[in-house]
Parts: structure tokens; C-alpha cells; sequence
């Protein structure tokens, strides 16, 4: 839960999880203290920097690997969407979903313990779960950095280069801002050697910002990524390492990442054609359980696969379900997949 949201979209959120205990810090704690009555299965609020722990006290603790409960089927994290149709919706995750995910980005992206990845998106978001979970699982570093540094151009680029982050991931308008930052910088003030992946997610990117990146950093590829929080974060990428026409229109979202099934369907939920217009959907391994306690999104959501050369139901479960994004796209005849926004827009 983002702790800029508005209180009462926090108090929704709480009070709708059914959460027991909320990790927190001071300067947030005030305004949670008002949200006991609308919050009955709160049990405490813990205050981490008031936290005092002696190191004494972990030599006490176990050093071995907590034994494994959990299987990949079942439930991992919950994030709640925007809510730009309503009330936000709990979004849930299994654990096959997120690691299904991470490692297929180890293999497309060629990753390894020399991993150093920023951590730009906050906790509330999808995209955070990756940017933290990737480097503890190949032997990488998480650099965590405040939301002010990402949005400073100034600040965030001397965290790049300082910190020797291998790969970002910043949304279209924090690219921008970066670049025009860049622009002024002398030519030798502009290197940034340690740097492999730019990676822009969130919202359409263009043409000229790819170009754009590209004209300075020629050997640092571009990554454009697509996937709904629904579905494990990405699920289609484009991996761009040389510019791009200027008469091209828009940016490709690639093709699926591994264990991925993607699929245009029409309003009767029919295949359509390479070049039209239907709603991206997604099988595999990345599809979530649903939304938290609505049954009615989640039915009209989630849905059963009814392409029987596609079928192929997780261990442990019976049914494989298809995810309507609500995202408008195309088969392209190369077989990426181009990105036309909302449907309801």
C-alpha cells in the first residue's frame, strides 16, 4: 500500500484484505491510527523504524531454510490494481506465477549474480516484485532508492552511474525527463559503462524516446514490456537493439515470455485474424487465482481456455484459465503483438 494513496483508498484496502498486521514507519503512523473501528481484523501496527534489535539477539535464531509449505499453486502476494473502473481490486498471485516470471526474465534478459538492479517502482506496485526478488534469487544487489531519486533526473542518473546498476526500469515519463537530463550533460559526463538493460513499462513508449536512448547509449538495449498485474507482471517484451524506423507508428510489446500463451480474441471470444484489433489474453503459468472476494470481476475476467491445442492446467489444478486484460492490441505478421490501449477507452 502506497502511503501517498488517499486515506480512505488506504482504509478501503486494509479493511477489504481483511490484513492483521501492517509494516509501517513513523511518519505514516498517525494517520493509521484512526483506522482501528474500520479495520476489525487489524491486530498491530509495527513501526520498523522504531524497531531496536540487538545483534545478539539473531545469533539466537535458526541459520537453516525454513521448511518449504507451499506449492506453486497457491497464493504468493496480493496487489491491488488502480481501480480506474471502481474500487480497487485485490489481484492475487501464486508463487508459480512470480517465479515463473523472474526466470524466464534470467534467461531472456541473460542475467546473472552480477546483477544490480534498481529498485524504482514502490511496493504497491507489480513491477517491485521482480526488481526485488530477482537479485535475491541469482545472487544479485537490489539498490533501493526513494521515489524523490527517481523522479530527479539528476539524482537518478548519479545512482546509475555511482551505484553501478546493470539494469532500470522506469515508465515512458521518467525516461524522458532522464534523457532531456542527459542531453545537456558533456559528452564524457554521459557514460554510464555498468549499465546493460533500460527496460520501459507501464505505458506506451515511443518511437523517438527509444531512438532517442539509443542515439546515446547505442550498445544498452531497449526492453519494452507489457503484462497486467493480473498476470504476474510482464508477459510479452521487445528487446530493441538498433533504431527504429522513424515512419513507425508505435512500439511493438513483443512476443510472450516463457510458459505464456497469448491470444487476440474478438467480443464472441473467437481468434481474430494477424492485423485485427482485439482484446489481449493470456494463458500459463503467470495467471492469477482471481480478485479478492469478487466473484463477479473474476468470473468475467478469468475465464476457461477454450482452445483445446492450448490447454494445459497447472500441477494441482484442473482447470486452465484464460486472463482478459481489457488491453486492445494485434498480431503483427512477425508475430509480436502491437499494443492500441484500453478497450473502455
Amino acid at each position: 500500500i502506497d502511503s501517498t494513496y488517499p486515506l480512505e483508498r488506504i482504509k478501503y484496502m486494509l479493511a477489504n484484505s481483511q490484513g492483521r498486521f501492517v509494516l509501517t514507519d513513523s511518519s505514516s503512523l498517525e494517520s493509521l491510527t484512526s483506522l482501528g473501528e474500520k479495520c476489525p481484523h487489524l491486530q498491530n501496527t509495527i513501526c520498523l523504524d522504531h524497531l531496536k534489535i540487538d545483534s545478539i539477539e539473531f545469533e539466537q535464531f535458526s541459520q537453516e531454510n525454513l521448511e518449504v509449505i507451499n506449492q506453486g499453486i497457491d497464493p504468493a502476494y496480493m496487489i491491488y490494481t488502480s481501480g480506474s473502473t471502481g474500487l480497487p481490486k485485490g489481484a492475487i498471485i501464486r508463487h508459480g506465477g512470480a517465479i515463473n516470471h523472474i526466470y524466464a526474465q534470467f534467461d531472456a534478459l541473460d542475467l546473472n549474480e552480477n546483477l544490480t538492479f534498481l529498485q524504482s517502482a514502490p511496493a504497491s506496485s507489480d513491477i517491485s516484485v521482480w526488481q526485488f526478488l530477482a537479485p535475491i534469487m541469482i545472487g544479485g544487489t537490489t539498490v533501493i532508492v526513494e521515489t524523490e531519486t527517481v523522479c530527479n533526473p539528476e539524482k537518478l542518473f548519479k545512482i546509475i552511474n555511482t551505484e553501478k546498476i546493470t539494469i532500470v526500469e522506469l515508465v515512458p515519463i521518467v525516461l524522458r525527463s532522464l534523457l532531456d537530463y542527459i542531453s545537456c550533460l558533456p559528452i564524457q559526463a554521459r557514460l554510464l559503462p555498468d549499465l546493460q538493460w533500460m527496460m520501459v513499462t507501464g505505458e506506451s513508449v515511443s518511437v523517438d524516446l527509444v531512438n532517442q536512448w539509443l542515439h546515446f547509449y547505442p550498445l544498452i538495449k531497449v526492453v519494452n514490456a507489457y503484462g497486467p498485474t493480473e498476470a504476474a507482471d510482464d508477459i510479452t517484451q521487445l528487446i530493441i537493439d538498433r533504431p527504429l524506423p522513424r515512419n513507425q507508428k508505435t512500439v511493438s510489446i513483443g512476443k510472450p515470455l516463457a510458459n505464456l500463451n497469448l491470444y487476440i480474441l474478438d467480443r464472441q471470444r473467437q481468434l481474430v485474424p494477424i492485423g485485427v484489433p482485439g482484446e489481449i489474453c493470456v494463458s500459463g503459468y503467470g495467471v492469477g487465482l482471481g480478485y479478492w472476494k469478487n466473484e463477479a470481476m473474476t468470473h468475467s475476467s478469468f475465464i476457461p481456455n477454450p482452445f483445446l491445442d492450448t490447454v494445459k492446467p497447472l500441477p494441482g489444478t484442473d482447470i486452465d484459465f484464460i486472463y482478459k486484460t481489457g488491453d486492445l492490441g494485434r498480431w503483427l505478421p512477425d508475430g509480436s503483438i502491437e499494443f492500441l490501449g484500453r478497450i473502455d477507452h
